[in-house]
């Protein structure tokens, strides 16, 4: 899928590509379509397609990079490559979702995109532009499974915690490295941008950042969330002690009579006595009966 810059970003079959100010959406499988001055960017592409990270680079006066989005954005690992110079950008991707976006961006800023630098920008506008949200709805999950906790204490809420863990730590990644490629775009170190394109990856710089914090403190939340958990599974096992506790604390007198009557001496008179064993049922009984309204008393239960 092509669009000329010149003509409003307006989609045009590969036979109508202008020469220069186009921007080209291509598939993994079509990135030998490629065209620019230096020919090893089709090999630059393929170790990029292998490498799950978000960086960019200069070389030979061509921008070229990827960006790695982590599934707990969009239900998939999404990879993108970009390679651009000063007349063209192309696009690369295996997901659908890459498309829809860049066709999204192009249709609310088509009158803004006057050259492939300001395209850059505002693809890179639209990839993230629902990320609070979405972040804000796994938050929610996670305070659902929190609120879970105390309700019921299910033997898959270790794996849950771990799963989210490690996705949100992927997702602080991302915005880690994604901050890191928009500042060496603002930064500018080649000269590579005019002044009005700097100030966008300026200001999409300190939109990453933000998301960034906000990534950070929703793996913090994790954590509080792992140790909350592992607080109610010690109060849980101290619980399954106590009531063991009592129940051998119950029986221990009982234990402690039934060993002293099975001592085998001859002269012991209560055990031939007619109401001996009454009175022992008795006695343990009361012992029992004693020893709950103790517990009653001291809130053991």
């Amino acid at each position: 899928m092509y669009f000329d810059i010149k003509q409003n970003c307006k989609i045009c079959s590969s036979e109508q590509i202008p020469v220069r100010n186009f921007i080209a959406y291509l598939k993994m499988s079509d990135r030998n379509k490629i065209k620019c001055a230096n020919e090893n960017l089709v090999k630059i592409v393929d170790m990029y397609k292998e490498l799950p990270y978000t960086r960019a680079e200069f070389f030979d006066g061509v921008l070229y990079g990827s960006i790695f989005i982590p599934m707990l954005l969009n239900h998939e690992d999404i990879h993108i490559i970009f390679v651009m110079d000063k007349e063209k950008l192309y696009l690369i991707s295996t997901s659908d979702i890459i498309e829809q976006k860049l066709i999204s961006s192009i249709k609310l800023r088509h009158d803004n995109m006057t050259d492939p630098g300001t395209v850059l920008y505002y693809f890179f506008e639209q990839l993230i532009d629902d990320d609070l949200e979405k972040i804000n709805v796994i938050q929610d999950h996670l305070s659902q499974l929190e609120s879970h906790i105390f309700e019921n204490l299910d033997d898959n809420y270790s794996k849950k915690l771990t799963d989210f863990r490690c996705k949100t730590l992927q997702l602080s990644h991302y915005y880690m490295q994604f901050s890191a490629l928009s500042a060496l775009l603002s930064e500018d170190t080649y000269k590579y941008f005019n002044k009005r394109q700097l100030e966008l990856f300026s200001s999409l710089s300190n939109r990453i950042m933000l998301l960034k914090n906000e990534a950070d403190q929703l793996w913090d939340y994790t954590l509080q969330v792992r140790e909350i958990y592992q607080e109610q599974l010690g109060v849980r096992q101290n619980e399954i002690m106590k009531f063991f506790t009592m129940i051998t604390t119950l029986f221990f007198p009982l234990s402690l009579i039934t060993g002293w009557y099975g001592m085998n001496f001859e002269h012991m008179p209560e055990i031939k006595g007619e109401y001996s064993y009454f009175i022992l049922m008795v006695v343990s009984l009361l012992i029992i009966i004693i020893l709950c309204i103790w517990f009653k008393k001291k809130s053991y239960w």
